[in-house]
């Protein structure tokens, strides 16, 4: 959190309104390869030259990118009680349903007793295509939970909650992921620039990332 707070400017309502990322990831680097662990897509540079990640498909399969901004640690944990927020800065430029948007999915520790799967519980966050209002290649601000105390000027879209398993607030976090629907039709292209990821510790903690196409950190 020091960090953060070396870098942020607050408003009246101490929301972050300016930052730079405590994280980045240029794609193409070993780094990137690790948070993309088994995507099928993989992200291209952007023609129209905006800032991030962006993902197309471009074979009429079951394929989709998994972005994995947060494997708990030993140094770093905690529990869906004590999750406050999600959010990702995106742009949807092919919208024809809800198969073309991504989603965030939030898994649990498994326990060896009633776990869901390979995880405890997955609890997953969802825009609605119909009601959302999403234009073709607006940038939104897509969230989980509260909303985001760190903005970045777009509009804010809260995604819609679901569970499998338990997700009782005492489950410990295991991955936090942002993904595109593997029944997105050809030529789906979504691009993803930032991600964010808080927490209403005792000492709340706000972790910001940034998806770039070259090693500068855009202003």
């Amino acid at each position: 959190m020091t960090d953060l707070v070396e870098l942020r400017k607050l408003n009246e309502s101490n929301d972050i309104i300016a930052y730079k990322p405590q994280s980045q990831f240029k794609f193409g680097t070993a780094a990137a390869t690790a948070i993309l662990a088994d995507s099928t897509i993989l992200p291209v540079l952007d023609e129209n030259q905006r800032s991030g990640w962006l993902f197309k498909k471009t074979v009429d399969d079951a394929s989709k990118f998994n972005i994995y901004f947060f494997a708990q640690t030993v140094s770093e944990h905690f529990t869906l009680g004590h999750l406050s927020s999600l959010s990702a800065v995106v742009s949807v430029d092919h919208l024809v349903g809800n198969f073309c948007v991504p989603f965030f999915s939030i898994y649990t520790k498994p326990t060896g007793s009633g776990d869901a799967s390979w995880y405890k519980s997955k609890i997953t966050g969802s825009l609605n295509f119909n009601s959302d209002f999403i234009s073709l290649g607006e940038r939104i601000q897509m969230y989980f939970g509260n909303k985001p105390s760190v903005k970045f000027g777009y509009r804010e879209i809260k995604t819609s909650k679901s569970v499998i398993g338990t997700g009782l607030d005492s489950e410990e976090v295991w991955y936090i992921t942002i993904h595109s629907d593997s029944s997105a039709p050809l030529d789906s292209q979504i691009l993803i620039s930032d991600l964010v990821y808080e927490t209403r510790h005792t000492i709340p903690l706000v972790r910001t990332i940034r998806l770039i196409e070259d090693p500068i950190i855009h202003s």
